[in-house]
């Protein structure tokens, strides 16, 4: 599952995140912002909050992100259920 995710290029993370905002509540913004910062899903795996404020993410879209991000690093969300 990581390897699937971090093999994601900027667009295709975009995507992935797009089909599991009914969990994340990310606004166009957010998704320009990860856009325009090139995050791909090798970088996606890494960030910190400190990464996604600096990046000029509000801190809901940060808690949401590093929550999802935390629990995909754990396998706390099993493969089936995460949609790519």
């Amino acid at each position: 599952m990581l390897n699937d995710i971090k093999a994601l290029n900027t667009h295709s993370l975009l995507e992935f995140l797009n089909k599991h905002n009914e969990r994340l509540h990310l606004d166009n913004e957010d998704f320009d912002i990860l856009k325009n910062n090139k995050i791909s899903g090798a970088n996606f795996l890494l960030l910190k909050s400190k990464d996604l404020n600096n990046a000029g993410l509000k801190i809901g879209p940060v808690v949401s992100l590093r929550q999802f991000i935390k629990d995909i690093n754990s396998g706390k969300i099993h493969y089936r259920y995460l949609i790519f």
